[in-house]
């Protein structure tokens, strides 16, 4: 009976301790399972985060790339406009000053010749009208002779825009690089690029030796 009740009382003693120990087990068990949890989340949240900055950052270049952009296109509208003026102060009849505007434009980009100076010869060559054939053969806006046109054609950097164009924009960038071969033949003395222009670089070379 003795020993039934030491044992009674040792298992009275091992319950108890166990029933109070119990939430302090609990707690750190859970604990443990807390701070892990937290610390997914905060490694999600970390993430979630890090990508808002990455996002945040590519919005604001595309809002700088499309400022750039809006900028572009307003000034080229603004050249453009500007290109139809001179075009119409030459001619105020003529019907298609936009689209001529744009192919001056497009001869002057690719050529590295001032658009204006191209609107300038056109308009005192032919005052923009696009059929004007000379007695020695020159033709087109920009009235170039056969023998030009078949040389220019030949440089490198031109002839391939030459494939696929219509006859105004080939006349506008064969007259532009030829411009531009003069440019670089004169040192960009303007007076004379126009006299060769009009007369041939040889003459103007002779008379400008004599």
């Amino acid at each position: 009976m003795r020993l039934a009740n030491e044992c009674y009382n040792k298992v009275s003693q091992l319950a108890f301790v166990l029933f109070y120990s119990l939430p302090v087990w609990l707690s750190i068990f859970f604990t443990d399972q807390i701070v892990e949890f937290l610390e997914r989340e905060r490694q999600v949240i970390s993430s979630a985060e890090d990508a808002a900055r990455e996002i945040a950052t590519m919005l604001d270049s595309w809002k700088l790339q499309i400022d750039s952009l809006r900028t572009y296109v307003q000034e080229e509208a603004q050249l453009l406009a500007k290109l139809a003026d001179q075009i119409y102060s030459f001619n105020p009849t003529t019907t298609n000053a936009a689209i001529l505007a744009q192919e001056i434009l497009f001869a002057g980009r690719v050529s590295g010749v001032d658009p204006f100076l191209i609107a300038a010869i056109c308009g005192i060559e032919t005052r923009f009208r696009n059929q004007a054939i000379r007695q020695d053969g020159a033709f087109g806006l920009m009235q170039i002779l056969p023998s030009t046109a078949y040389a220019i054609s030949k440089q490198p950097d031109l002839a391939p825009l030459l494939s696929n164009a219509n006859p105004l924009r080939k006349n506008m960038l064969i007259g532009a690089f030829y411009i531009k071969h003069l440019q670089d033949y004169f040192a960009s003395q303007l007076h004379l690029v126009l006299a060769a222009y009009n007369f041939g670089p040889m003459s103007v070379e002779r008379a400008n030796r004599n």
